[in-house]
């Protein structure tokens, strides 16, 4: 939430993405604005190695 909080782009490594629920985690109270969503760190790097190619 801080990111929205400053106008931020806010990236979800999304890591628990074909599981339901929060895990051990406790649900946020309110979902923040997601402009980026991942399942890995390894998709986000691939995700910015493809923006830095088209420029």
């Amino acid at each position: 939430m801080p990111a929205n909080g400053f106008g931020l782009a806010c990236a979800w490594i999304d890591q628990r993405h074909a599981t339901r629920g929060w895990g051990a985690t406790l649900p946020p109270a309110s979902m923040p604005r997601i402009d980026f969503r991942f399942t890995s760190l390894q998709a986000l790097v691939q995700a910015h190695q493809a923006a830095l190619a088209a420029r």
